[in-house]
């Protein structure tokens, strides 16, 4: 580093998947990294999420027409996304800001917003990866989108369209070309759409625990603590205070993910950021296996990755807060999904999981120096896209701390665009 950007005490709060890539990154710059959180590395999203890096996934929640599926979010307890009637009135705000991202011009910005990331995504990845030696635990087979029938294909359309319009390779499939890609489909579905730049890792969680060790090899420091208070002084961070003490920072990245807003509110930059919670269902002796990411995006909705802990189905959210109880009759449901699908799957042992995703009304990240505070930085907000865009946040977080010109240009993640 040149004298200017000598080394600094950098502190970041959260250590997900966009936490440790923003501690290594800020590491690889010299700085003295300091990371906080409750749980150990990993534990929260990145422990049960189903490994993709999905960097071609740019399409956006809010899409015109969305909100008038609210009702049906709220009446029907078992869909693939429901709203928690007792939490209506808090996620109001957070339905306001997501009916004005829903309008067709908005629709293209946005996705443009996460096509700038995601196409960097990967290779920002490959850095960490290389040097923690974890490069061979992703797998490059791509992502398959399955349909029973022609009209099922149909009825995404547009889904595909703006893929290509933004410049996402897509491949289109008949039945023959799925049963010579996954022999385990079966005949059960009649086409399909392959995405053939997406990866997944063999375990997200290894990922996220083989970057922490790979952080204190190299002098990082892991603190087990809830933080509770960014101290700020005339001229900025001053330190982070926790349930088990106080440490002294002069930069802080807030990457605490769902539960980012409970500090960047009382900074000053409130957001409108919901749980998406995932719910999922491992079979550990399934008997089935895929080398794609396999996608259903037929009114049976689900997704299926095969990793080296089983066979991972997921597919539900649901908007009920961060200090809702799980309602596990959603894994139940994916699970029973399965089942109906694949009758001979072999569900014994199974393990189901839930995990809360930071949501942001239009699904755009935050990522973005706080307007009023000098070394204050907030990393969070990416949805189910915090593995795939947890490198590149990081990568863009150190550019930002060092006083580089960062790789994009980050006007769309700014923190107070709400």
């Amino acid at each position: 580093m040149s004298a200017a950007n000598s080394a600094r005490a950098v502190t970041v709060i959260g250590a997900g998947a966009v936490g440790m890539a923003c501690a290594c990154y800020l590491q690889r710059d010299g700085h003295r990294v300091r990371v906080i959180d409750r749980l150990a590395p990993g534990e929260a999203c990145s422990f049960g999420n189903s490994g993709a890096f999905g960097t071609t996934h740019i399409e956006p929640l809010a899409t015109p027409g969305t909100l008038l599926q609210v009702p049906a979010w709220l009446l029907d307890p078992l869909g693939p996304l429901r709203v928690r009637f007792s939490h209506l009135p808090a996620m109001l705000p957070f339905l306001w800001h997501m009916l004005r991202a829903s309008t067709p011009a908005r629709l293209t910005a946005i996705a443009t917003a996460q096509a700038e990331l995601l196409r960097r995504s990967y290779e920002a990845w490959a850095t960490l990866l290389g040097e923690a030696g974890l490069s061979d635990r992703v797998i490059h087979h791509g992502a398959i989108n399955v349909y029973p029938n022609k009209q099922a294909l149909h009825a995404d359309a547009d889904r595909w369209a703006l893929q290509s319009r933004l410049g996402c390779a897509v491949e289109h499939l008949d039945a023959d070309d799925l049963d010579k890609l996954e022999p385990a489909l079966d005949g059960r579905f009649k086409y399909g759409v392959r995405q053939p730049d997406w990866r997944r890792v063999r375990d997200p969680f290894d990922i996220v625990d083989g970057l922490a060790t790979h952080f204190q090899r190299n002098g990082g420091e892991l603190v087990r603590a809830t933080a509770s208070e960014v101290d700020i002084g005339p001229d900025g961070p001053r330190g982070v205070r926790t349930n088990r003490g106080y440490h002294l920072a002069t930069e802080v990245i807030v990457a605490a993910g769902a539960w980012s807003t409970r500090l960047s509110d009382r900074l000053g930059n409130p957001v409108p950021l919901e749980s998406g919670r995932g719910y999922n269902v491992t079979l550990p002796h399934a008997a089935l296996e895929f080398d794609h990411l396999i996608v259903s995006r037929d009114k049976v909705k689900f997704t299926l990755s095969s990793l080296s802990v089983g066979l991972r189905v997921g597919g539900a959210l649901e908007f009920a807060g961060v200090d809702a109880p799980p309602d596990y009759r959603r894994a139940k449901a994916a699970l029973a999904s399965i089942r109906r699908v694949f009758p001979e799957v072999n569900t014994e042992d199974h393990a189901m999981w839930c995990g809360d995703r930071p949501m942001t009304p239009d699904t755009v990240p935050v990522i973005s120096p706080s307007p009023g505070v000098k070394g204050l930085y907030y990393a969070f907000g990416h949805g189910h896209l915090g593995l795939t865009m947890g490198a590149v946040t990081g990568k863009l977080i150190a550019e930002l701390v060092a006083g580089r010109e960062p790789s994009i240009d980050l006007s769309s993640y700014r923190v107070d665009r709400f």
